[in-house]
């Protein structure tokens, strides 16, 4: 409501002639509309206060996490390739950076980023068999600028540079004083107890084991371990992380079948037993491909999320896979997930029955794709596999043929490559389910050809 009122704020009337007063005031008020505010101040009175919402956002952080990194002996040429030295040092890790720089922005736009390291890094390691890996600690160094910041060392290559490749890579890391490893330590209890993050005020319990080893090494407990999945002993500890004030709980699981799509029903019995025992989020890897997203309500009134498999971030896998010429299931491990999410801390109801709980929220995945030039490479090319957001991928492609390619060749080429970029897009929706894939933006027409007496000119 709007009164006027003078500088002081007291109601304001205007002085006149009694009786013309007593006469006109009545009349005034029938016929004539009330005075006009100004140039007096106008104070609008307060309402009534808006009800208090029954849901209130009180504190979030994002999160995004991406699955395997395999250092194939191309993948790390390629890294080399793309060295770029300035007076005998790398101004980019080694070229390691290059593997991820498409990337970078999503990474480094969340609050906490996480990823599957499938290598030791073991600069005594001398182990160089096919399917062993060691990677060099430049490799950390470009992990951490990619913007990463949770890294998985429970996975079945943590052992190929045997028990003192696992303690040096537990030293690369700690030297850094920027990554934070799960699922390994420099003990057992440590490796199966977590982590404890806070970020942004919210408390987040990671954790992480591994189904498999390729070589079992784990020795006394007070020695460096790895986590080797147990569902018993991972809810004793998730329940241990809830009481020492875990919101919520993310557990990073190297499971599933290689290459197949669907989840075993022993992954998936496992990964109700944990979600309902406690689990917020399960993030799979190690199937080399995409893998269904699973919702899982709680009889406690919490929505689990179970990301069975990431797929693989970057590799050397289906390198050999040509669109067209090959089945499309055949490049399914160039296939990979970012899974993009916020964590909220929520007051639901109101007064003295509120209840405050830390929730997922905003669920997305993000498809990436692996370039990989590996037919170019036989004709003498440098070596050039790069991750790549499928999506930016798939726009580039199109900016490059709404542009005008140079030659059939160029136009055959791009257009090979955007259809099967919308093939995998497909592919990835048809797995995870499309309506979790980022929005896409309606397609530009391509630009009006030239009027025909243009074309004559040229």
């Amino acid at each position: 409501m709007l009164a006027c009122r003078s500088p002081s704020g007291a109601p304001m009337f205007h002085p006149t002639i009694p009786f013309l007063a007593a006469i006109l005031a009545p009349i005034s008020c029938e016929h004539s509309p009330p005075p006009p505010c100004a140039p007096v101040a106008c104070i609008e009175e307060p309402g009534p206060e808006p009800p208090d919402p029954w849901v209130k956002e009180l504190a979030s952080a994002t999160v995004i996490a991406a699955g395997d990194i395999l250092m194939h002996g191309p993948v790390v040429a390629s890294a080399r390739a793309a060295d770029e030295i300035v007076d005998g040092v790398s101004t980019n890790h080694g070229g390691y950076d290059a593997l991820f720089s498409s990337i970078r922005a999503p990474i480094q736009g969340a609050d906490l980023a996480f990823v599957n390291l499938e290598t030791p890094i073991s600069p005594s390691g001398t182990q160089r068999r096919s399917m062993i890996f060691n990677a060099e600690p430049a490799l950390l160094d470009a992990v951490v600028a990619t913007g990463f910041d949770v890294v998985s060392l429970a996975n079945n290559h943590i052992y190929d540079q045997g028990r003192r490749g696992l303690i040096e890579t537990l030293d690369a890391i700690e030297a850094r004083g920027e990554l934070i490893p799960v699922g390994a330590a420099q003990s057992c209890d440590e490796a199966e107890g977590g982590k404890m993050i806070e970020v942004n005020g919210l408390k987040i319990a990671w954790l992480a084991a591994s189904e498999l080893f390729n070589n079992y090494l784990n020795a006394d407990r007070g020695e460096a371990c790895a986590f080797l999945m147990d569902v018993d002993q991972l809810l004793i500890r998730v329940q241990a992380a809830k009481e020492a004030g875990a919101e919520v709980v993310v557990l990073s699981l190297h499971w599933g079948d290689e290459y197949e799509i669907e989840p075993a029903p022993r992954h998936t019995r496992a990964a109700h037993r944990l979600i309902e025992g406690g689990v917020d989020l399960i993030l799979g890897h190690h199937a080399h491909v995409v893998q269904p997203v699973e919702i899982i309500p709680t009889p406690d009134g919490r929505i689990g999320v179970v990301v069975y498999g990431m797929g693989n971030l970057i590799s050397n896998q289906s390198a050999w896979y040509v669109p067209g010429l090959h089945d499309p299931s055949d490049g399914n491990p160039r296939d990979g997930l970012m899974v993009s999410l916020r964590l909220v801390r929520r007051r639901h109801g109101r007064a003295e029955r509120a209840v405050i709980r830390t929730e997922i929220s905003d669920l997305q995945v993000i498809p990436t794709w692996t370039l990989n030039n590996q037919l170019e490479r036989r004709r003498g090319a440098d070596p050039q596999i790069r991750v790549v957001p499928l999506l930016t991928r798939i726009n580039d492609l199109q900016a490059q043929l709404d542009l005008g390619a140079s030659s059939d060749a160029t136009i055959v080429s791009l257009s090979r490559e955007l259809d099967e970029m919308e093939r995998r897009w497909r592919i990835v929706g048809g797995i995870v389910g499309a309506h979790l894939l980022p929005e896409r933006p309606p397609e530009l027409p391509a630009p009006a050809a030239p009027p025909a007496e243009e074309l004559d000119e040229g």
